[in-house]
């Protein structure tokens, strides 16, 4: 049990290295100037791939975020967790998202915060829903 717990104390800190790198990186290519050039564009639709790159970045940061809060005992996300990746992610989103009113190239865009939104959300019900309960079967089961 002890061997178990300094494993998942190790990987904590790797996990919370990660979780700040992403969060450098979403705040760097938020920042930096940008050209218009990622929309696919068909003859009835235009489909803006970036607003695919929030969600997935956002989640992903959710995801990080949440192994790393995870309660070491039994591998459960607790309500102030989840409060705290929520409210954290949207303030950052929002922030960043008003910083680009200032980055040429880029603009101030809700819908874009919205898909921040999104990807917050669902990466934290991934992350209590689906991915600690794999972990908690895996390593908290009595017998394995």
């Amino acid at each position: 049990m002890r061997l178990l717990l300094l494993r998942l104390i190790q990987k904590k800190f790797l996990i919370a290295t990660a979780c700040i790198l992403w969060l450098i990186i979403i705040i760097t290519l938020s920042v930096i100037p940008y050209h218009l050039g990622n929309q696919l564009t068909g003859t009835d639709t235009t489909f803006r791939w970036d607003y695919l790159e929030h969600f997935g970045g956002y989640f992903l940061l959710a995801v990080l975020a949440g192994l790393w809060l995870a309660d070491r005992r039994n591998l459960r996300l607790k309500l102030t967790a989840v409060i705290l990746i929520i409210t954290t992610g949207f303030a950052i989103s929002y922030i960043l998202e008003y910083i680009q009113l200032y980055v040429p190239g880029r603009a101030y865009n809700l819908v874009d915060a919205a898909y921040n939104a999104a990807g917050l959300l669902a990466g934290t019900l991934f992350v209590s829903l689906v991915v600690l309960p794999v972990l908690q079967r895996r390593f908290l089961t009595p017998g394995k």
